[in-house]
């Protein structure tokens, strides 16, 4: 997981999530990863339609 975190972290810098809205895809960047009890995590706002 360390491995994989620091490539995201280090090498990519933007990483971006897709998702789908309605029946159209859509792709989000994101910044900085997190590492937390060794899992992956993207930061949002609970607000935000990718959060849902």
């Amino acid at each position: 997981m360390n491995e994989t975190y620091n490539f995201l972290k280090e090498k990519t810098k933007v990483n971006f999530v897709s998702t789908v809205n309605g029946d159209k895809p859509s792709c989000r960047p994101f910044g900085d990863p997190i590492l937390f009890d060794n899992k992956i995590y993207v930061i949002t706002n609970k607000q935000k339609n990718v959060s849902k």
